[in-house]
């Protein structure tokens, strides 16, 4: 809930705030204590667990179907239970006991619809998320991949799929400077970031490079004086971390992936993606990732089932290598929305999944 900007002395916080997360309501500030009361109210008088009624299967159907053509993605592989919570939750903010009523109220409101595409994006992120994890990256990871680049090669690639607004993929751009700055390699590397969600308003905001005062909760002075400027509001990433990263709108289930990966860190979207979807993705990064390059998972995933595909190097941190060999080729299975296009044999299927954006990139 966020006071409406034009009502308020100073606009820029409750600006930043709309523009930063989906707000579930704006209006002015004398108006938001009865509303919030309105919303706590309706929320007491929910049964909970919530009756049967509200996992209707042909009703969830209806509503993925209107997302598809509202936002023209397709959340059919997506976790059901997860979808149902956030339903219920904008059925909540619009005092809807029913999911019948609510398939009726996002069918004659097309703004509802693209408010829960973005709540079931569950776009929350942070700057170093799990300390540990960039540690290992810094002092061991970037620099042991370093070390083993061809005498030829002096640019890194990473890929940062899910990167809501950026800060992951900053983070990323971060540790990599600073272990550059303490093996000091013999010739000068470079890292070239792709950062991609599905959320374009997220990934304008990540372009910008803008964020609150609060991530100094998250980021250490030492990193906010090197690596950010001061802005009236918060702080800027410098110039030289945001040419490292191309940011981008992408679907990841059906457009071409990024290929000759380095470094590929999916963290915490995996989570929210059904079983058969996992697994499809995660052959599809086996293929992205160059021989002994590095994919890093969220602290709840692991690659499951996938497991012949990579290596771990830290199972605890959920930081793997892609195996040198496998040996069941029918773990590879490209999710089906492009790999109708893709040829049988496996060769075939890595030109395949390569060629869009090495003629790009």
């Amino acid at each position: 809930m966020v006071q409406e900007p034009e009502t308020a002395r100073f606009d820029s916080m409750p600006r930043n705030a709309i523009g930063s997360v989906p707000a579930d309501m704006v209006a002015p500030a004398s108006e938001l204590p009865e509303k919030l009361i309105s919303i706590l109210k309706h929320i007491s008088a929910v049964k909970s667990p919530p009756a049967p009624e509200v996992k209707d299967k042909s009703a969830l159907e209806k509503i993925i179907l209107l997302l598809r053509v509202y936002t023209g993605n397709d959340f059919s592989l997506y976790k059901k239970n997860t979808m149902y919570r956030r339903i219920e939750r904008r059925m909540e903010v619009h005092h809807i006991d029913k999911i019948a009523s609510y398939v009726h109220f996002l069918q004659e409101n097309q703004k509802e619809g693209e408010i829960l595409f973005k709540e079931l994006l569950i776009g929350v992120t942070n700057f170093f998320r799990d300390a540990l994890v960039w540690d290992m990256l810094k002092k061991v990871v970037i620099p042991n991949r370093v070390a083993k680049l061809q005498a030829n090669t002096t640019t890194m690639r990473a890929w940062v799929p899910g990167c809501s607004t950026g800060e992951e993929a900053y983070s990323l751009a971060i540790v990599f400077k600073e272990a550059l700055e303490k093996t000091k390699p013999n010739r000068s590397f470079s890292l070239q970031i792709f950062a991609t969600d599905l959320d374009m308003d997220a990934i304008e905001a990540a372009r910008k490079g803008l964020f609150s005062a609060n991530i100094a909760s998250d980021v250490s002075p030492e990193r906010l004086n090197r690596f950010f400027t001061p802005t009236d509001d918060g702080y800027r990433v410098s110039t030289e971390i945001r040419e490292m990263i191309v940011f981008a709108q992408h679907n990841i289930i059906m457009h071409p992936p990024f290929t000759r990966i380095d470094i590929l860190s999916c963290r915490n979207l995996l989570i929210y993606l059904d079983t058969e979807l996992q697994k499809k993705l995660l052959g599809l990064f086996y293929f992205c990732i160059n021989p002994e390059g590095i994919i890093v998972l969220g602290s709840s995933e692991t690659p499951g089932t996938q497991n012949a595909l990579f290596t771990p190097v830290d199972a605890k941190l959920k930081i793997y290598k892609r195996s040198d060999t496998i040996t069941a080729p029918e773990l590879i299975d490209f999710p089906a929305s492009f790999s109708r296009c893709l040829p049988e044999s496996r060769q075939n299927k890595e030109n395949c999944c390569s060629t869009p954006y090495q003629s790009c990139y």
